[in-house]
Order: structure tokens, then C-alpha cells, then sequence
């Protein structure tokens, strides 16, 4: 157990067993002395109390205890119901058991564990329960470590701790933000699906079909000659690039930036879910119009979701539940990646979802974007106390290099870190004591 693990836990209190046992020694002599009746009683005291202090030791290591855990879930969106079931080979005689649990974020920004303590009186069963439950879970991935319990006698001068394993994991899948946070996204999303246009370029309008099915766009320099659809130019309307299931059609790429550098001060945590959340939603807006979306969310983990299909949006729910920040995990990377591997589409539309306020880095995701001829947008959670000053300077430039910039305002709730969201409830009446 590391050092930071012991705050809390009973401990066995050395200097008074040994002045007992002092103590008992000296009465002991008396009574081989004078045996007087005060005497035996001075000698038997001392000698109980020792007695008392070694069940603890004794019950832990003959006791035969073991757990089970059993995870529900609750009726509210983030609430789990917890029960520890307890089974002893034997009643704990005239002890006070101490359950403690510890529950980590594997996702979280903020690896700090949640410890929770209870203190339970089994006194007259083999088997007890302990059973809370826990609202206001986030995003993440979450694992118990196995529980600590601490045995003690009435009088808190011995203990005995075991660890027992209870293994026990859960996801809990990012929500989507409200409607309306993306909706200059949702608004656009089937032109987006179509390269008609991105930052920095005009012509933002597709073509629509020019025949029996292939799509088409405007043509631009570069395009292959064999791809122009001469049928829409002998009828006067210019030249226009054909996209059709041969080819490689333009998509919505949502990339949610993993930067170690974007995720380093304080409520870190909710910056992330908000960000998550927000993927969530432009995969849920471009669904419901009829649009392909791949999500990259860390350097290797990417899933392309067609509309419809149920199976790849589970896999990118999951995608991005399990996102952390990593290093090579940035935005600045994975687009990086993506256009030297050519696997960027010309005329892709890329949605950034970043915590990041670095202006350098919003420059670097610009030029990557230019150099692959696709347009970008960026979404950024924000807190409320943000310099108006800092926001229009961001703003001025955006709007000078073509990129389109929303902001996504977090309240004060959702500026804590994953801990402090948690609401811990016991299930009989009596409160989990918790510790940071």
C-alpha cells in the first residue's frame, strides 16, 4: 500500500499495548506476592483488555472473509448502485469493521483516486451487506481496486486489515450537449458531406448529381482530367469534378485533440467530457443527415461511422469514453499523420474539438488543413470568467484565416474535476465518509 493509500485507515496502537502489558505485568507480580483480591482484579483487567486486542489479528487471519460486488445501475443517466456482500466463516466477535473502497477514472485527466469509507457492526451475522450508490458519474472508464477492510476492537488499541479482491469496471458513455450548442454544424452538415467549399477558398456549393448517380463538385486545379463530367459542360455549366463510389468521396472529420499541454489546469475534467460530449453530438447531427463521419480520438484509435450504422456508433461512443490524453495524442499530430499518410479527402470538412487556447497550435491545425485543401472548425469549451479580450482576438482571427470558430461556455458545475461532481449516498441512511 502506497503511503498516500494509509490516510484514514485505523492503526494498531503500539505505546498503549505496551503500557498494558506493563501494567499487567506489575499486577501479575502483586498477585504472586500478596493475592489479595484487588490484586487479581488489577491483573485481570489489563489481561482482558489484552485478550480483546488480540481478536482483531486473530479473526482476520482465521475468519475466512470474502466479498462480492455487484454493480447496477441507477434510474438517473451517470448513477450506479454498489453492493458489497460480505461472508465470514465466523460472526466477528465484539469487533468494529471499517469498509474501504477506492474508485479511479482511467480516462480522467485528473488521475486521482475517490476513496470512500464506512464503518459497519456485524456482530451477529456471518454475512453482511454494505450498499451505497453513486450519481453524477462522467465519461470515463472506471475500475475499483479491491477493498480494504479493517477490523478493530472496541477500544481502537489493535487491527487487522485485509485486502480482498472484488474486481469491478464500468464505462460510462459521453452524453451528447444539448441541442443547439452544434448547430451552425447540423445546420450544414449534408453541404459539409460535399466538397464544396472550405476555409480559405470559395465556391461553397455542390453541383448536386449530373446524371445517373455520380455526385459532383466544382472542378479545381489538380483534379484528374478523367473525372470532369463533360456531360454538364457541353450543357453550359462549366467544368465539375465527378465523386462516385469510385472514388474517394469528401467526409466529416471529427478529431478530438488529446494534447497532454490542453488538459493542465484546474476542472480539466470537465473541459474533456464537454469536448467528448460535443463529438458526440456532431456524430449524432451528422447521422440524422445522412452523413459519414470518421472520429479520431488518439493516435491510433479512429472508427468511421456510415449514417445508420448502429454498431460503429457504439464503437465510437466507446472511442471516446475511453479517450485520455496522451502524448503524441494531440490534434496537431493526428492531422499531421492523416495528411502525410493521404488519407485526408480534398475538400473533407475537419471539426477540432480542443480544450487547447494556444493560438500557435490553432495556426499549425490552419495550415494543416490549407495544405490538405479541406476546411476547419474549431469548437472550444471556454469558462465563463474568460477575458472578453482574449476571446475577440481569437475571434479577429479566425475570421482572417478562414477558419470558423465557436465557443462552448462551461458553468461553474462543470469546471470541477470528475470528484467533485460525484454525489455518494448509502442506501440504509448513513453516509460514506470521502476523502480527496
Amino acid at each position: 500500500m502506497k503511503a498516500g493509500d494509509a490516510a484514514g485507515l485505523p492503526r494498531t496502537r503500539r505505546t498503549a499495548l505496551v503500557l498494558l502489558a506493563a501494567l499487567f505485568g506489575a499486577a501479575l507480580f502483586a498477585v504472586l506476592l500478596r493475592g489479595t483480591a484487588l490484586d487479581w482484579f488489577l491483573a485481570g483487567l489489563p489481561a482482558a483488555v489484552l485478550a480483546m486486542a488480540c481478536l482483531p489479528k486473530l479473526w482476520a487471519a482465521a475468519g475466512g472473509l470474502s466479498v462480492e460486488r455487484v454493480l447496477e445501475p441507477g434510474g438517473k443517466e451517470g448513477e450506479l448502485s454498489v453492493r458489497l456482500i460480505f461472508h465470514g466463516r465466523w460472526m466477528p466477535p465484539l469487533l468494529l469493521v471499517q469498509v474501504r473502497e477506492q474508485l479511479e477514472n482511467l480516462a480522467a485527466a485528473e488521475r486521482k483516486p475517490l476513496v470512500l469509507t464506512r464503518w459497519l457492526l456485524p456482530w451477529l451475522s456471518k454475512e453482511w451487506t454494505a450498499h451505497y450508490r453513486v450519481s453524477g458519474l462522467g465519461r470515463g472508464v472506471y475500475q475499483f481496486a479491491p477493498a480494504t477492510v479493517v477490523v478493530t476492537d472496541p477500544l481502537g488499541l489493535a487491527c487487522g486489515m485485509l485486502k480482498l479482491a472484488a474486481p469491478g469496471s464500468f464505462t460510462v458513455l459521453p452524453q451528447p450537449e444539448e441541442t443547439g450548442v452544434f448547430r451552425a454544424l447540423s445546420m450544414s452538415e449534408k453541404k459539409a458531406s460535399e466538397p464544396g467549399g472550405f476555409a480559405g477558398e470559395g465556391g461553397g456549393k455542390s453541383a448536386g448529381r449530373g446524371g445517373a448517380g455520380p455526385l459532383n463538385r466544382i472542378y479545381r486545379e489538380g483534379d484528374s482530367l478523367r473525372r470532369i463530367d463533360w456531360r454538364l459542360a457541353a450543357k453550359g455549366r462549366g467544368l465539375h469534378t465527378r465523386l462516385d463510389e469510385h472514388g474517394a468521396s469528401p467526409v466529416m472529420l471529427v478529431l478530438l485533440d488529446l494534447d497532454q499541454r490542453s488538459y493542465r489546469e484546474t476542472g480539466a475534467d470537465g473541459q474533456l467530457d464537454a469536448c467528448a460530449g460535443l463529438a458526440a453530438r456532431a456524430l449524432m447531427d451528422a447521422g440524422a443527415n445522412g452523413c459519414t463521419v470518421r472520429l479520431q480520438a488518439g493516435a491510433e484509435a479512429e472508427v468511421k461511422v456510415a449514417p445508420g450504422d448502429s454498431r460503429a456508433a457504439r464503437t465510437a461512443a466507446l472511442l471516446l469514453a475511453r479517450a485520455v490524453p496522451a502524448p503524441g495524442a494531440g490534434a496537431a499530430e493526428s492531422l499531421e499523420r492523416l495528411l502525410l499518410g493521404k488519407q485526408l479527402t480534398v475538400g473533407s470538412r475537419i471539426v477540432i474539438l480542443t480544450a487547447g487556447w494556444d493560438i500557435k497550435l490553432w495556426e499549425q491545425l490552419a495550415d494543416l488543413s490549407r495544405a490538405a485543401r479541406c476546411g476547419l472548425e474549431l469548437h472550444v469549451p471556454i469558462r465563463s470568467t474568460l477575458p472578453l479580450q482574449a476571446r475577440q482576438e481569437r475571434e479577429q482571427w479566425a475570421k482572417k484565416s478562414g477558419v470558423s470558430l465557436a465557443w462552448f461556455s462551461l458553468d461553474a458545475s462543470r469546471r470541477q474535476g470528475w470528484k467533485g461532481r460525484l454525489s455518494i449516498r448509502e442506501e440504509d441512511g448513513h453516509g460514506w465518509q470521502a476523502w480527496s
